[in-house]
């Protein structure tokens, strides 16, 4: 009996909820149906809008157009009758003249006397203004005269101090044999590698070569078929991209030992300038004698000699030389192990030591390993560096450059004897062995 009540109480639960279920969903079709029918009649509504306005723009614009098109006649009647009327004037009265007042006439005569009156003034005054801007043109010259001969007493005055200090006189010897040392021998390295690379890269390419300490000697035939594009690139434009990225690693390496060896941070530094020079330096030589790095630009861009896009490479060559010696000037005074050395009424004779004389001297030993067979390439690739030189020499005492953090290495600071060495063993060896050559 339980059971039975129980089922006929479920049955009649579940028909109440199938029906409330039903009923739900009856009434969401049904508000479905209104909303759907609601957006179209909205919608048939904006269409019927946008219609009205459509036409009612059109319709504006027609009347518009109605009443400006007499206008424009109008105009162009009323303007064409003046043109007539001017020509009628103009042919009978020629040579009309304008009324003018008395008062101004006067005015007038007035403006005239006063322009001849300044005109007749200036025209005196002219020679006595002449002499007047002589003098003072002269004058300024002589201050500025004046003032660099004072600075350049007072420079001569610090070198002779400094001349009689022994200790001062023995350091700045020592910095510019060291200097010259070490620029010798960087650039060397770094020309033997960028050498080899590109023996190298054309022995992989089936290319013969002959090396020299002074060229690369290419036996192959000029037009011959084993000279295509691709390898041309790689050969000529290895050296110097290897170059460029030994400059960076080079001078990565300075800093991480301008704490830690005197020598070695000098030498880094001239081996990054001398790296960056057999890029740069040798992009500038190639486009003037058109040898070496500039046949991987020619043959890379397709360009003629003297190119627009060669000019750009040789400007920004350049320019690049010149950023070079303003970032290394400060690397330059970093590297004397002494803020003696470095104060600013005598730093010019530190950047004298370390960088003037030693690139002076340098070159002339670079010279005379070649000589009597020093190509012109060769030579401007030597004179190359003086734009870094020139822009170390001006700017030395700069506004940045007046505190100069310098960390003293512990040891006597002396002539490297390992240097000299080492530089007379690799010239020995360009003189004997790579100035006659060695085929690859």
């Amino acid at each position: 009996m339980r059971f039975s009540i129980i089922y006929h109480f479920n049955i009649i639960f579940a028909g109440t909820i199938i029906i409330f279920a039903l009923d739900f969903i009856g009434m969401n079709r049904e508000e479905k149906r209104h909303i759907k029918e609601r957006k179209r009649r909205l919608k048939k509504q904006r269409k019927e809008y946008l219609r009205r306005e459509k036409e009612s723009v059109k319709r504006q614009k027609m009347e518009m157009k109605e009443k400006v098109i007499p206008m424009k006649r109008r105009i162009r009647r009323e303007k064409r009758r003046a043109f007539v009327r001017n020509i009628k004037e103009f042919f009978r009265k020629p040579v009309r003249r304008k009324k003018i007042s008395a008062s101004e006439k006067i005015l007038r005569k007035q403006v005239q006397k006063d322009i001849r009156y300044y005109t007749i003034k200036r025209i005196v005054n002219f020679p006595r203004e002449i002499v007047k801007a002589t003098r003072l043109y002269f004058k300024i010259r002589k201050l500025w005269i004046t003032n660099f001969l004072m600075a350049v007493s007072e420079k001569i005055g610090h070198f002779k101090a400094v001349m009689r200090t022994k200790e001062l006189r023995n350091a700045y010897l020592t910095v510019a044999v060291n200097s010259t040392v070490l620029f010798v021998l960087a650039f060397l390295i770094s020309y033997l590698i960028n050498q080899f690379v590109t023996v190298f890269t054309a022995k992989i390419l089936n290319i013969p070569s002959e090396l020299y300490s002074y060229r690369i000697y290419w036996p192959l035939y000029t037009y011959s078929t084993l000279y295509s594009r691709q390898v041309l690139v790689l050969i000529f434009g290895m050296g110097p991209f290897i170059s460029f990225l030994l400059g960076i690693l080079f001078y990565r390496l300075f800093i991480v030992f301008r704490y830690r060896s005197v020598y070695m941070k000098l030498f880094f530094i001239w081996a990054s300038i001398s790296s960056f020079t057999l890029f740069f330096g040798a992009y500038i030589s190639g486009a003037v004698t058109r040898t070496g790095f500039i046949y991987a630009s020619e043959w890379l861009f397709l360009n003629n000699m003297f190119d627009i896009k060669e000019i750009i490479f040789i400007i920004l060559s350049v320019v690049s030389l010149m950023i070079i010696g303003f970032m290394m000037t400060r690397a330059f005074l970093q590297a004397s192990n002494s803020s003696a050395l470095i104060e600013p009424r005598v730093r010019v004779i530190y950047i004298f030591s370390a960088v003037i004389i030693p690139y002076l001297l340098g070159i002339t030993i670079l010279y005379a390993l070649n000589f009597p067979n020093n190509p012109t390439e060769l030579l401007l690739l030597y004179l190359s560096p003086l734009l870094i030189s020139i822009v170390t020499l001006f700017r030395y005492n700069g506004i940045s450059l007046q505190k100069i953090a310098v960390m003293r290495i512990e040891g006597k600071y002396r002539i490297s004897v390992p240097a000299v060495i080492l530089l007379i063993m690799i010239l020995i060896f360009f003189r004997t062995v790579l100035y006659k050559g060695v085929s690859f």
